[in-house]
């Protein structure tokens, strides 16, 4: 799975709610929401699958191992992608570069 963001954070929060504690095994989730015209998977959309863990939230997800990659919140369609900061690999670079 390879994902693009290309567009600068909107803002960066963390969240120490109880799903997420249990989730991600710590005190708290570190998040960053992108716009949704500034994010771009380049490699393994195929194996992208979705949960709605909500009538609000639905958590596209990787098919083969699990991983939560993002999660999207339907009152706000279009906006922006709530993204984990911890998924993010590397040095930023432009697409194609």
């Amino acid at each position: 799975m390879r994902y693009w963001v290309t567009k600068p954070a909107e803002r960066t929060f963390h969240c120490h709610c109880e799903m997420y504690r249990k989730l991600h095994g710590a005190i708290f989730v570190t998040f960053s929401t992108v716009p949704e015209d500034g994010f771009a998977i380049e490699q393994g959309e195929e194996k992208i699958g979705r949960f709605e863990s909500s009538a609000l939230m639905s958590r596209p997800l990787c098919t083969g191992c699990g991983c939560q990659l993002y999660s999207q919140w339907s009152p706000a369609p279009g906006l922006s992608i709530s993204r984990r900061a911890r998924s993010m690999k590397g040095r930023f670079r432009a697409p194609g570069a």
